[in-house]
């Protein structure tokens, strides 16, 4: 089963326990997660390593943990209650936990600003724009506390601009980084240059978490104020994150589109508009509006009434992805036949036309007597002969020794690379396994033949598999299509 990369590893992990709650979500997460331990259970069980396919170097960027209990605690200092994550009670570790759970209108009043902004982030950090990939697994711990060279403690709390900051520092998480341009290099392959007031990525141009705070700052919140401005800034962070990695996924999605149409012979009279770009089989410009290339003219007017034709857009208005195209994508998309031309069709694309249908047997059968390797060992025999170069040394004194003077008779020594296997073949019955070689060699020769046969390709029978192909694509990129007009489609997210 092919992955879809924009998919929730949340929601696949809690399968049917999974709500529109994301506090129950992390907190049934929580609960289940830490049934088990060591490498083994942290790859299947962990939501980070589950978003980089079980790497030991995955880490969550924002702890989901340590905001809710920020705000958990601050809602409920009055009556002296903390949370706990892992619960100081031997007999039930998930004490807190399932407190929270089970009456969480009690400890977390829905309409507080506080909560809100929690679930806001909550639902956020469920996604794949809360997960990063370390350049070593060991920064994952030190990016909450961390020994510097001097032997002193350092409170990080997993801070990201506490992070951001320490990883230019050579006596705390600049550790493992070969050098400042390795550190820039890092975060932006992660995408957290959002976490910067400006240009250049460095350290004294770090975000605070909260107005005020010290670049490179950590600090334990407390406050119900500086809990809703880092909420904010989390909030904030994730999304801008998540539109890159989304236009980054698309730029990807992109690209693999252009190989599929390329690979079909598909890929002329065609432009994608995407990422504020538009992709044509010979360039690729800048596009500020797709709605320029996704509009067309409709008539429009009540029956009997003078009708008029107007231009109108079908496309998402968001656009995500759009494409326009003549010639062989719209006869395939629109019409459900697949037809183009033959030069077009890559090798790959018709090794699987050859395995999925049965135009080559169909054209051996037309055009040649052979149709299978038994036929080709029947054939074989009677239009070859045993001519031996090595005891007759002319043709004509194998004839007369032989018999006739069938001088079309193919000699068998002309099909076998040694004379050596000659020899041994000629010793023995001969087997259809004999003839393979040559048969594999008949296939190859046919197979050239129908590429060449004729300028265009007509075949029907390879559209559910060609577009089954195509839906594939959007679907591994959370995304589906629906067309507009016969030349258009536009996407929308599942």
């Amino acid at each position: 089963m092919e992955k879809n990369i924009a998919e929730n590893k949340m929601k696949t992990y809690l399968g049917e326990r999974y709500t529109e709650n994301h506090l129950h979500n992390f907190l049934r997460y929580w609960m289940k997660a830490s049934e088990g331990n060591g490498d083994d259970w942290r790859r299947e069980n962990d939501l980070d390593c589950l978003y980089f396919d079980g790497d030991l170097r995955a880490d969550t960027l924002m702890s989901a943990w340590t905001p809710v209990k920020w705000v958990a605690d601050c809602l409920n200092r009055e009556y002296g209650k903390k949370f706990h994550k892992k619960s100081a009670d031997a007999t039930d570790p998930h004490h807190d936990l399932k407190l929270l759970l089970e009456d969480t209108d009690a400890w977390l009043p829905p309409k507080h600003e506080l909560v809100l902004l929690l679930q806001e982030f909550l639902e956020l950090a469920e996604q794949r724009c809360n997960y990063i990939l370390l350049p070593d697994r060991d920064m994952n711990p030190d990016r909450y506390r961390i020994k510097k060279n001097n032997g002193e403690e350092l409170w990080l709390f997993d801070e990201v601009p506490a992070t951001l900051y320490h990883i230019f520092m050579g006596d705390t998480l600049g550790k493992y980084f070969e050098d400042f341009f390795d550190a820039v290099h890092w975060v932006e392959r992660e995408h957290l240059e959002i976490g910067f007031t400006q240009e250049p990525i460095a350290p004294l141009h770090v975000r605070p978490l909260v107005p005020g705070m010290e670049v490179g700052e950590a600090r334990w919140l407390t406050e119900e104020r500086e809990i809703a401005e880092a909420l904010k800034y989390m909030i904030r962070f994730l999304k801008e994150r998540r539109a890159l990695l989304q236009a980054e996924d698309l730029e990807q999605m992109t690209q693999e589109i252009i190989c599929f149409l390329q690979k079909w012979g598909l890929w002329q009279d065609v432009a994608i508009l995407v990422n504020g770009k538009r992709y044509r089989d010979d360039a690729a410009e800048n596009c500020e509006n797709p709605e320029e290339y996704t509009s067309g003219l409709i008539s429009c007017g009540e029956w009997g009434e003078e009708r008029e034709t107007k231009w109108v857009s079908y496309a998402n208005p968001e656009h995500i992805f759009d494409m326009v195209y003549e010639g062989p994508l719209s006869v395939l998309l629109y019409e459900r036949e697949y037809e183009t031309s033959r030069s077009a069709v890559s090798d790959a694309a018709w090794e699987e036309i050859f395995r999925e249908t049965d135009l080559l047997e169909r054209y051996i059968q037309e055009n040649y007597e052979v149709w299978s390797p038994e036929a080709l060992l029947e054939g074989y025999a009677s239009k070859t002969c045993a001519w031996d170069p090595l005891v007759f040394d002319t043709w004509e004194e194998y004839q007369e020794t032989a018999g006739w003077e069938d001088e079309e008779l193919q000699p068998r020594y002309q099909s076998f690379d040694t004379y050596e296997d000659y020899q041994e073949c000629m010793d023995r019955e001969w087997t259809v396994e004999d003839v393979m070689p040559l048969w594999e060699k008949f296939l190859d020769k046919v197979k050239d033949e129908v590429r060449t046969d004729g300028e265009r390709l007509y075949c029907p029978e390879m559209t559910g598999y060609i577009i089954a192909e195509f839906d594939r694509i959007f679907e591994r990129y959370g995304l589906w299509y629906e067309l507009d007009f016969s030349w258009s489609l536009s996407c929308y997210r599942l």
